[in-house]
């Protein structure tokens, strides 16, 4: 379950989140020692990483090397220790795998190599395929470093992928975020995938709370109105598409597909984020978080199981292809169970 992925990558970090905002201090404990293993695994990532053992890059900026490495982030300004091996994790993962990650489209937003995760789809273009989960696992770790280090090349990252991807996957029409899109064809995926927008969403207010913190490394205030512009554009679509009991759909504008769970806690922390940050309007989407948590907290059993999650779902073909997605714990709860300990945490903070 707690596996080096990015998955396991949200968990961690909602459970450091959740030691910050709760005082679960025995949590700790088992962090590090996940996390000590993997530095000490010479199959790991981590031992690469914490060693500067070159590796290749992966078809995906975020899934394994770029979004997990916040884990090590996150202990290192818990024990508040910026020179030793944990911040050198995080060092070398934002300036040699994500800045120089190579598969990009020439406007520099992230792509990945297509390898058969798009049923039906064919392109000689490598690194072709723009995907949303990617525009948040490929820049949570340098938005939270460009503050941190006073860094201009983090926060114009953050602002280059915000826009590329908004241009290529929002749907001018009703604001929602296709799941991808080919650009060697100039084509988008048939569908809305709830999850690749939740990850957008969390993108969005990532960036903005980076440049509340830094905003001498955000200094283009075209760039900075057009990133808020896109925050407040999904947060709307998101609010016109809301189910009944408060979640949103596996496909986001199809209510024949099934209530899930991460898109629902995924956006409940970005609206939250985006209220306090008073780049959403809180009399506006105040009702939205109320309504969105209660059919959360729905679907954790009192075992503290988080049910229905999407398991991991690669770019399908067709609508009943999503509705068909497998949902059980073992394939997708730490994804889940990490967004809900976000969204815990957010609520608990306030707005």
């Amino acid at each position: 379950m707690l596996s080096w992925n990015y998955g396991g990558a949200l968990l961690f970090d909602g459970m450091w989140q959740s030691v910050r905002q709760f005082g679960f201090k025995d949590w700790v404990p088992k962090i590090s020692q996940y996390l000590d293993a993997y530095t000490k695994d010479p199959t790991c990532r981590g031992y690469k990483l914490a060693r500067n053992i070159p590796m290749p890059f992966d078809g995906a900026v975020g899934d394994q090397t770029g979004l997990f490495p916040i884990s090590y982030l996150q202990r290192a300004l818990y024990n508040e220790d910026f020179d030793g091996q944990d911040m050198a994790i995080a060092n070398l993962t934002a300036n040699r795998y994500i800045l120089q990650y190579p598969h990009r489209l020439a406007d520099g937003t992230f792509s990945r190599t297509l390898t058969g995760d798009w049923p039906g789809e064919k392109s000689s273009a490598t690194g072709s395929i723009v995907w949303g989960d990617d525009q948040t696992m490929g820049t949570v770790l340098v938005a939270r470093m460009a503050p941190l280090f006073k860094n201009k090349q983090y926060a114009a990252e953050v602002t280059r992928q915000q826009i590329g991807f908004a241009q290529r996957l929002i749907d001018p029409v009703d604001g929602l975020g296709y799941h991808g899109y080919n650009n060697a064809d100039k084509h988008e995926t048939c569908c809305k995938w709830g999850r690749a927008n939740g990850w957008g969403m969390l993108g969005h207010a990532e960036a903005m709370e980076s440049m509340e913190k830094f905003p001498e490394g955000y200094p283009d205030e075209e760039k900075n109105s057009r990133v808020k512009a896109i925050f407040q554009q999904h947060a709307a679509a998101f609010k016109a598409s809301q189910g009944e009991d408060g979640r949103w759909h596996q496909l986001m504008n199809d209510t024949k597909s099934f209530l899930e769970t991460s898109t629902t806690a995924m956006a409940i922390t970005a609206l939250i984020r985006g209220v306090r940050g008073e780049v959403l309007n809180k009399t506006e989407y105040a009702p939205v978080i109320e309504r969105a948590w209660k059919g959360l907290v729905s679907t954790v059993l009192s075992n503290g199981t988080v049910t229905q999650v999407c398991c991991g779902t690669g770019i399908q073909p067709n609508a009943e292809a999503y509705y068909t997605r497998p949902t059980s714990f073992t394939c997708s709860g730490p994804g889940g169970a990490g967004a809900v300990l976000y969204a815990a945490v957010d609520l608990a903070k306030g707005y």
